[in-house]
């Protein structure tokens, strides 16, 4: 049995979203925030054995973080995934931010290590749950340059930086993440959890962080696609 069927048996009282089926398969994660530029992230994938819920999925659980830890704030993305295919088990969190700005950036990807934990407390107790032989993505949203101008300025800005501090997030994450779309890192080195002795099969389990952008700064919503 699989996390996709032992999961729903185990959480029944955790509501799904349903998917669009078709050539690819949509899931569609929604902003709440009316006032939010970018409102919708549309994932398209291909299997067939899939687990999709909002942020109710992980929302409000104090027991296991605040209550009981400072280090792992209450809080969550906005959408998380479960994909699994012959080769794959893939968890994806994803939140949507509308504006290309590194602290909210950064939030986001926190914002999704917290639903990550609190999430891999829940499939720790399910059948078929191996973090070992699951890959994990962390994916954020945002709205493409306004103009090319910009565009210049924030790279020029990240070069900047990274040859002033070399160390920091905009530095290690927003500038591979700017050029190429994608990068990765170990949870042990997000400044949430260092130096914090969590079990080290999780502080050493490699994310990956992708930025998902849209393709015209007057859109409201991001396409992305995962490889499953």
């Amino acid at each position: 049995m699989t996390i996709i069927d032992s999961y729903p048996i185990v959480f029944d009282n955790v509501n799904r979203i349903s998917c669009t089926l078709g050539n690819p398969n949509v899931w569609v994660v929604n902003e709440k925030d009316p006032q939010a530029k970018i409102s919708q992230l549309k994932v398209f994938f291909y299997t067939n054995h899939y687990l999709c819920f909002d942020e109710q999925a992980t929302k409000s659980m104090p027991d296991i973080t605040t209550s009981r830890t400072s280090h792992i704030i209450d809080d969550e993305c906005d959408g998380i995934g479960v994909f699994i295919n012959e080769e794959i088990n893939l968890l994806v969190f994803a939140d949507l931010k509308s504006n290309f700005d590194t602290n909210k950036i950064q939030h986001a990807f926190v914002q999704s290590l917290c639903s990550f934990m609190k999430l891999h407390s829940m499939l720790s107790l399910c059948e078929g749950y191996d973090l070992e032989q699951s890959d994990i993505e962390f994916v954020v949203t945002s709205c493409c340059f306004p103009n090319k101008d910009k565009e210049t300025d924030t790279y020029e800005w990240l070069l900047r930086e990274k040859t002033a501090n070399p160390n920091s997030f905009a530095s290690r994450i927003v500038y591979p993440l700017l050029q190429n779309g994608s990068t990765s890192i170990f949870i042990k080195d997000f400044p949430i959890v260092k130096n914090i002795p969590f079990n080290k099969k999780i502080l050493d389990k490699k994310v990956r962080l992708s930025l998902a952008r849209s393709k015209n700064y007057t859109d409201t919503f991001v396409d992305y696609y995962l490889a499953v």
